[in-house]
């Protein structure tokens, strides 16, 4: 989602964590270890909402084939 000056929605690990169902501890530590597509903003992670949707579009894919084969 865009906002008015054409930048990217930025997610807290909060908001996240409630988006996906998950403790915010899970999110971060998914975070740390490159599970999720994440960056640091200071000490904080953050997470760009349209990187996301690509990343879990792509997740999906990638899990759709891997049913396919098996």
């Amino acid at each position: 989602m865009e906002n008015t000056i054409g930048l990217a929605e930025v997610m807290t690990v909060e908001e996240l964590a409630a988006y996906f169902k998950l403790h915010p501890l899970t999110v971060r530590r998914l975070a740390r270890d490159g599970e999720i597509p994440a960056f640091k903003a200071g000490r904080q992670w953050r997470i760009q909402r349209d990187v996301l949707d690509a990343w879990m579009e792509e997740q999906s894919m990638q899990n759709l084939q891997k049913t396919a084969t098996h």
